[in-house]
């Protein structure tokens, strides 16, 4: 008997049965009183399912697996009539909200996503689920996930922030979490079997399919249909991705499905005519029809109850589980030292030490010192008894070593030590700066100032002689640092989330260039705490830490693109210095970044050395980002750069070496040591110029 023959003298048997709630019974047989049979007279509808099924996937097994809004997981295997009820409302009591998006471990188990954001997970064979991650900052309105071979969570959703939707990062284990991709405005995504990357369907303009690379930690993507525009919106949970393992993928919107096909790069309409849809997966054929393949393709349809119909004569489906996407970013290795204080900036001085300021609830101000070599330890500088006059926002540490220090009230503070003198320099008498956020020092003397004046205002000062003046406007500056190949970056806000950015000041004409790639960060438009921090590497590489999205980012020219380096920063993340690594760190390069997190101090080993944290205003934008390899810690802390005459660049450093980064191999030469200069008596401080005359002869200052 052919499979439509048997199909047909099913119907008539089934024709009286109803769809009947699923209950807590864990494997229901084909009608009553267990619950949904064989559609009625319907060879395309292969079940019933009571409710709102709101995703469908797929098992190593090859059964479906789907999950409703009235927090049902259940199983349906192709060619039978049974419905396994793995779990629901009753039998799992962590379940919280309507469950959103389903799909098999890596070790057979079962994830579950919730509206809020919440992961659960159950076993492979039914019972209670157990929530193993709580979402509570980062996720609103989640509408699917998947799972990688790592075993971690992509999870498709809303941000907090109005209007911007995302893809989100949840390890395996759930302690660790963070923002995977904020762009576009993802609804549903699966794997790509054709490059091993990742499929979003998004809703800009009408929804849109975008391929994430795969192996890219840029996460760069491309459109693969931004013209057929089918009418997604996450209100109807549509657009849910079925992918055959050539990488041909099946697109639902409203009642319709879209077939890309990848080798011609087309999309056509595939099949119309149906209700709602809310998900779609490819699994063996019911047997009902004939299936040309032995694949079809499931829909889930409607609700009250929800239709599982089947398009036989599909391609095989593509892999379960999705490429590994590498590891969740997280903080780093904690620093064991005890701030006693808020902290709301972070520097290193020429010494490979690092200093913090801050304050201790308002009241006190504090600046300390943190040396890192042997055991970490901490030690106070200055405090309210010494003078400090306010909340310290901005360091800088001078050639001499001595220290500038902003308050939030746009007090200039200086400080050196051996006796210890705290002198204010300026003290905003014609209030020019409404709340003082970050401090930057020009090769020249000069200090620049940056300033959040008000909602989407802000300004950079220039302070020179006791006198403020305006250098530019911008909106919301938060953190400035000098940029090695000329020009000063500031970090601003840009009056909605995710929609920070760290651009240019160009000293020669008053420009502002954006950097397209350091984009999309969410800081925070609130005065009162310290992020947007900036710090630029050897490399040209920038670092920046955002309130918003808790995150630390590395900012690379040659991609123009940002990875993700860290996440998890909920204690106000507050500042950023490249130092010296510490002992047993495993740094590979001899430096680390530090980021300060308000009461705690956070290692990132084996990056590369630091840039100066001069600002040179008569610096043109003449040497650029290199390739170079990262100088030896030995050599200390680069502080000025300047073109070699023979190609390369110079470095001069804040011991007193002077290397050539040579353009060919990458590496980074000793050129003079300070042992040389004068007759063999050294310098006794850092090099603050650099020149080099045509013939060759390095000419120091």
């Amino acid at each position: 008997m052919t499979p439509l023959l048997a199909s047909a003298l099913l119907v008539p048997l089934a024709a009286s049965a109803t769809a009947q709630s699923l209950g807590t019974q864990h494997t229901q047989a084909a009608g009553p009183p267990y619950g949904p049979v064989v559609v009625q007279g319907t060879l395309d509808t292969t079940h019933f399912i009571p409710g709102l099924v709101k995703d469908l996937s797929r098992d190593s097994a090859g059964r479906i697996l789907f999950c409703t809004f009235e927090r049902v997981v259940g199983r349906i295997e192709p060619g039978k009539q049974a419905i396994t009820v793995l779990t629901n409302d009753a039998n799992s009591p962590a379940f919280e909200g309507q469950l959103r998006g389903v799909a098999e471990t890596t070790t057979g188990a079962i994830a579950v996503v919730d509206a809020f954001g919440h992961v659960y997970v159950l076993p492979g064979s039914g019972g209670p689920a157990v929530r193993i991650y709580s979402d509570l900052y980062m996720i609103s309105d989640a509408t699917d996930l998947i799972v990688d071979a790592r075993g971690n969570f992509l999870i498709a959703s809303a941000t907090p922030s109005s209007g911007q939707r995302a893809l989100n990062w949840v390890q395996g284990d759930g302690q660790r979490w963070s923002y995977y991709l904020v762009r576009h405005q993802p609804v549903q995504l699966a794997h790509d079997p054709l490059t091993g990357g990742l499929v979003v369907a998004e809703t800009s303009a009408g929804g849109n399919l975008q391929l994430v690379a795969a192996g890219n930690s840029y996460r760069a993507t491309t459109g693969l249909d931004t013209v057929t525009h089918p009418g997604l919106n996450s209100f109807q949970s549509d657009g849910d991705i079925a992918a055959e393992a050539n990488g041909d993928l099946y697109w639902i919107a409203g009642g319709s499905v879209y077939k890309r096909t990848r080798a011609t790069n087309t999309t056509t309409l595939f099949a119309s005519g149906y209700g709602q849809l809310r998900g779609a997966v490819i699994a063996a054929s019911h047997g009902w029809q004939w299936s040309a393949t032995g694949w079809s393709l499931y829909l889930a349809e409607g609700e009250n109850p929800t239709r599982i119909r089947e398009i036989p004569g599909v391609g095989a489906p593509g892999a379960v589980i999705a490429n590994d996407q590498g590891a969740v970013p997280w903080k780093g290795t904690k620093v064991n030292v005890l701030f006693g204080f808020q902290a709301f900036d972070l520097a290193a001085d020429d010494s490979g030490r690092l200093l913090l300021g801050g304050t201790q609830f308002g009241s006190t101000q504090f600046i300390k010192r943190i040396t890192l070599t042997g055991t970490p330890a901490i030690a106070l500088v200055a405090n309210n008894a010494s003078g400090l006059t306010g909340i310290i926002e901005g360091l800088c540490v001078a050639p001499d070593d001595s220290l500038y220090a902003l308050t939030r009230t746009g007090s200039i503070q200086h400080i050196t030590e051996g006796p210890l003198t705290v002198t204010t320099l300026f003290s905003d008498p014609g209030n020019q700066i409404e709340a003082g956020k970050d401090l930057a020092l020009d090769v020249d003397g000069t200090l620049y100032v940056a300033t959040r004046e008000a909602w989407d205002w802000g300004k950079i000062m220039r302070v020179s002689g006791g006198a403020a003046a305006l250098l530019t406007t911008t909106e919301e500056t938060r953190g400035l640092a000098a940029n090695p190949a000329g020009g000063l970056f500031f970090s601003q806000w840009h009056s909605t989330g995710f929609n920070g950015s760290v651009d240019l000041y160009h000293f020669d004409d008053g420009a502002h260039e954006a950097l397209p790639g350091l984009s999309g960060v969410n800081y925070t438009n609130d005065f009162v705490w310290g992020d947007g921090d900036i710090c630029v590497d050897a490399n040209g590489s920038i670092y920046t830490v955002s309130e918003d999205d808790w995150s630390l980012i590395r900012y690379d020219p040659s991609a123009d693109a940002f990875v993700r380096l860290g996440s998890g920063y909920l204690n106000h993340p507050s500042g950023l210095a490249i130092a010296p690594s510490t002992a047993g760190s495993g740094s590979t390069t001899g430096w680390s970044l530090y980021v300060a997190e308000f009461d705690n101090l956070w290692e990132k080993p084996s990056v590369p050395a630091p840039a100066s944290t001069l600002v040179n205003s008569a610096l043109g934008l003449t040497v650029g980002s290199t390739p170079f390899a990262t100088p030896h810690p030995k050599f200390g802390k680069p502080r000025v750069l300047a073109p070699a005459p023979d190609g390369g660049v110079l470095v001069g450093t804040a011991t007193g070496h002077v290397l050539r980064l040579d353009p060919e191999s990458g590496a980074a030469v000793p050129v003079a040591d300070p042992a040389e200069y004068w007759g063999g008596e050294g310098l006794s401080s850092a090099i603050v110029a650099l020149a080099a005359a045509p013939s060759g002869r390095r000419i120091l200052a």
